[in-house]
């Protein structure tokens, strides 16, 4: 066995790492008695014959660089050689009481290169708690993004993602000031740049049931979640009858297909498992028949390795044994099974020391194999260990000794966790040593020709223009009565933590059915208040549509736009149009399209127009404003009405059939837009259907299309509001929960998948609403603090993750939040229940509210103004002022009655309803007029209506005692899921919208 230690002198190392060197000296001896097969056949490096393995020479004067950072641990996880022969080393640096992002630049020679960041050093600190840098990813521009681990919490890490500029700066434009996080991965395998710029992140995640699984992430180039990969960007793997799972190693395909490697285990039986997923994120069935293999063979435990070789096997290495392992190397064929042609059993292991561990490989160049790591003692002393191998899985006698081999600095503590090669074939080596970083470089054979480094030029410092410093004008500070003046108090930082993913659970739906219902007092209908004038909404999709000389579907089918923001749409001739860019077709009329929109409603805007013409690249406008239908020869660019000059074409499935509006002039039919889509929401998925009827001709949409949402001209107004507990600003309610527990709160996003951070204690009362006028729900909690001190309004901003919180009202009042001035921002809030006061601290100012004591506030918008009124329920009447003038005063209710006031019928207007716990049972007193009663729920479920489904109108919807969610979507119909537990509080319940 080959130990290599360093050629030193007290002038090169200086006093204090001299006298390390002469402590490891004795630390040499000590392990020669305790380890005689570490020292069976040691040599020192110190000949002139330089053989594979040998330290290089030419690095630093040793072969060993050796970098402290702080007083604490520092240690290098991942280390690159750039193209000009730099080096780069990413890790932990130790700073006063924790550990940050560290990135170190060292010249070919060893020397930290001084043109980088801090004289080598960059030094990122992302969090108040430890962080460590684990992965480096180059880009095209000298840049490269830094993948690593930081404390969100006490008890919790995330995954964070910088990027830094080529001169070691941070990039403050990439995620969020600079940082992307990810709380869904708690421990970093890999991390890529695709060609396309899209970023794929891998390791391990929580599952449903919080124990570990293999989660594989991918990022747009921003990075922010790639919300059309897997689940909201997310993919989690759960190997078969394996309740653990972790991703430890990753490597990308050339073909694109993602692999991840690492353990599954039930029990303590940890076996070699590695998952395949193709480009779009599912699992590869050519991969052993279902994506996962895992090998029981040989006791292999942990894949810590994975690289491809060029002939598409894979490769993987690890450890096998318990307690002191072994190396171990595997090689898998194409299809996931083992390749016998590698040692005859397709595995390889070897034991070097007391306790063998891998942390990395490398294919080099001729296709050899090295697995580094370390080696530990009996005596707890750990050195850098390696192995090499041939293509045949044998050990090349040529490395090291007997292809093994173990460097020591001098140090007890000695780990390398990463390894790569430079463009001469020799291997880099980085870890630690001591509580320091260490690299080592060792040779393939001949010592090579050391490379000069160049010395930067200095560079002039600038000195700086003094700048005037501004002089704050006085703000007056709002003193309502008998309120106490809001001040904002210093908050804590909110924790959010990574949490189990929800397990849609198919289950049979229960119908709901019509009930008789006690007759209420009628409810007065506020007249809505009509648009003003302005306001247009253009998107488009221009990726092109291609119509194929074969009869058919157009390809996409369906193409798609997604909207938001734009709300209900009122029924007037332009509300909705849509244009049709670069239209081209060798036979016109054998065409027809079909508009459908997010609640299912459809239109043919165009069926057989244009006859036996030819046209090429004319852009067109359809809307009910256009000035004529459709010609039956070729047109020109213009706006025209929908046309359809046949009946009964049949758009196939994914597309609506027969089920569509027809607007003539064929038959009798006068479908409009304003008939087809007035009055439905128009956020959410919008698609256009294109289908050529006949054979031989063809076309294409070049420029793809686009919808215009015109919102002057009266109507009602669309609604400004998201749906209430909608964090992803889709329009939509997202199923979300609070676990008084641990104060997390679990959210399913619509859009954006399955994500959970801790944000608030246990006595917490819940007040979320969007507080920062982003179209996202914000968390937020109101706190009675236990001292007597005034109760606080804590807000997590969507926009910018940032806290803001002020002190508003006394204690004993309740929390009673809304848009109360109509900004579309959630107004802070109290009630006073034992005056009947409401206070309220809005962005326009503070405002009272009169009303009744001892009444429960109820506060919604029952006008339609688009601000909430401060309506109270007392013994079955609803009463108060209406913000747009005049007063309410409603019977709807009994005792034991829940109040679950919304927009059940998508009029912009809240309805007064109650949900009753003894029949289970819903009654809505409608604005539009009369009364809804439906059966769905029991006296033990907690009612949650919203907006599910994003067609503008509430839902009814009940959270059980076991974690289900049932939903009886006025679109959607009637479904459920599993999300949560019994004891957690539905978020939506509390929620503005």
């Amino acid at each position: 066995m080959k130990i290599l230690l360093p050629q030193a002198s007290f002038k090169r190392l200086g006093a204090r790492r001299y006298m390390k060197y002469l402590i490891a000296a004795s630390l040499a001896v000590a392990m020669a008695i305790l380890l005689p097969i570490w020292l069976a056949n040691m040599t020192v490096n110190a000949s002139s014959q330089f053989a594979p393995g040998d330290l290089d020479t030419t690095f630093n004067g040793t072969g060993l660089v050796t970098t402290s950072i702080g007083s604490g641990n520092d240690t290098a996880y991942r280390v690159l050689v750039q193209p000009d022969g730099k080096i780069l080393v990413a890790g932990a640096g130790y700073e006063t009481t924790t550990t940050d992002y560290v990135v170190l630049r060292y010249n070919s020679d060893g020397t930290l290169d001084p043109s980088f960041a801090d004289g080598g050093i960059a030094h990122f600190d992302i969090s108040i708690r430890n962080s460590r840098a684990v992965t480096i990813t180059p880009l095209s521009d000298g840049a490269f993004l830094i993948g690593g681990i930081y404390g969100w919490n006490a008890s919790t890490n995330v995954l964070g993602i910088i990027k830094v500029n080529a001169n070691g700066t941070r990039d403050m434009t990439f995620g969020t000031s600079g940082l992307a996080t990810v709380f869904r991965i708690n421990s970093l395998a890999g991390l890529f740049i695709l060609p396309d710029g899209k970023i794929i992140a891998g390791g391990s995640g929580p599952d449903p049931s919080l124990h570990s699984r293999m989660t594989v992430y991918r990022l747009n180039a921003d990075g922010s979640a790639d919300s059309t990969w897997g689940f909201g960007g997310e993919v989690q793997i759960f190997f078969p009858s394996q309740t653990e799972d972790f991703g430890r190693s990753m490597a990308i395909q050339p073909d694109g297909k993602i692999l991840i490697a690492g353990s599954s285990q039930t029990g303590n039986t940890p076996r070699f498992s590695i998952a395949r997923l193709n480009v779009d994120g599912t699992l590869d069935t050519d991969f052993d028949e279902d994506g996962m293999v895992r090998t029981p063979d040989g006791g292999l435990q942990v894949v810590t390795g994975l690289q491809v070789q060029p002939d598409g096997k894979i490769v993987a290495a690890g450890n096998v044994g318990t307690g002191s392992g072994d190396f171990a190397v595997a090689r898998y064929n194409t299809d996931g099974s083992l390749d016998t042609t590698f040692n005859t059993t397709g595995y390889f292991t070897t034991g070097i020391a007391g306790g063998d561990y891998v942390e990395s490989l490398l294919i080099q160049g001729d296709g050899k194999i090295v697995a580094a790591g370390y080696s530990t003692s009996a005596a707890a002393t750990s050195a850098f260990s390696a192995i090499r191998l041939n293509e045949n899985g044998s050990l090349d006698s040529s490395f090291g000794t007997d292809g093994k081999l173990l460097i020591s600095f001098g140090e007890v503590n000695d780990r390398s966790y990463a390894m790569t090669e430079d463009g001469q074939g020799r291997i880099l080596l980085a870890g630690i040593t001591g509580t320091n970083i260490g690299v080592a470089r060792i040779l393939q054979g001949e010592m090579p020709t050391p490379t000069p480094t160049p010395t930067p030029s200095p560079t002039p410092t600038p000195t700086p223009s003094p700048t005037p410093t501004p002089t704050p004008s006085p703000t007056p500070t709002p003193t309502p009565s008998p309120t106490p003046t809001p001040t904002p108090s210093p908050t804590p930082t909110p924790t959010p933590s990574p949490t189990p993913t929800p397990t849609p659970s198919p289950t049979p739906t229960p119908t709901p059915s019509p009930t008789a219902t006690p007759t209420p007092s009628p409810t007065p209908t506020p007249t809505p208040t009509p648009c003003p004038p302005g306001g247009t909404v253009e998107v488009s999709n221009t990726a092109p549509i291609t119509i194929s000389t074969v009869a058919g579907p157009a390809n996409p089918y369906p193409s798609e736009i997604t909207v938001s923001g734009v709300g209900v749409l009122p029924s007037t001739a332009d509300a909705v149009e849509v244009t049709l860019n670069s239209f081209g077709h060798t036979f016109v009329s054998d065409l027809g399209i079909v508009l459908v929109g997010p609640t299912g409603a459809a239109l043919l805007v165009q069926d057989g127009a244009g006859g036996s013409d030819e046209m090429s690249g004319v852009t067109y406008k359809i809307s009910d404003a256009g000035t004529g239908i459709l010609p039956e020869g070729a047109w020109t660019a213009g706006a025209y009405k929908p046309t359809a000059y046949f009946t009964g074409d049949s758009f196939p499935s994914p597309g609506p059939g027969t089920a569509y509006n027809h607007p003539g002039p064929a038959g009798s039919n006068t479908a409009t837009f304003a008939s087809t889509f007035g009055g439905t929401n128009a956020d959410g998925v919008w698609k256009l259907f294109v289908v050529d009827f006949a054979n031989g001709d063809g076309g294409a949409l070049a420029g793809g299309w686009t919808l215009t949402f015109n919102g002057e001209g009266g109507g009602e107004c669309p609604t400004t509001g998201s749906a209430r507990a909608d964090f992803d600003g889709d329009g939509k309610t997202d199923i979300s929960v609070f676990r008084p527990g641990n104060g997390i709160w679990y959210q399913l996003r619509s859009t954006e998948g399955f994500t959970g951070y801790a944000w608030g204690l246990p006595t917490d009362v819940l007040v979320p609403g969007d507080y920062d006028g982003d179209g996202k729900t914000d968390g937020a909690i109101y706190r009675v603090n236990a001292d007597g001190a005034l109760p606080d309004f804590y807000v997590l901003r969507s926009s910018d993750f940032t806290v803001m919180g002020v002190s508003w009202g006394y204690p004993g009042d309740v929390p009673a939040i809304g848009d109360f001035d109509g900004d579309g921002r959630t107004d802070y809030g109290v009630f006073r229940q034992v005056t009947g006061v409401w206070y309220i601290l809005a962005a326009t100012g503070e405002n009272i509210i009169f009303s009744n004591p001892g009444d429960t506030p109820v506060p919604a918008d029952y006008d339609g103004d688009g601000k909430t009124d401060g309506i109270v329920y007392t013994n079955g009447t609803w009463s108060g002022q209406l913000s747009g003038g005049g007063t309410m005063n409603v019977t709807h209710g009994e005792a034991g009655d829940k109040l679950v006031p919304g927009d059940y019928d998508g009029d912009g207007i809240d309805d007064v309803a109650v949900f009753r716990p003894s029949n289970g049972t819903w009654y809505i007193l409608k604005s539009t007029g009369g009364t809804q009663t439906t059966v769905f729920g029991s006296a033990d479920n907690i009612p949650v209506p919203g907006d599910y489904d994003g067609d503008g109108k509430e839902d009814i919807a009940v959270f059980k005692p076991n974690g289900q969610w049932w939903v009886l979507g006025s679109s959607a119909g009637v479904y459920s899921i599993t999300f949560g537990f019994g004891t957690d509080i539905p978020i939506v319940a509390h929620a503005h919208r």
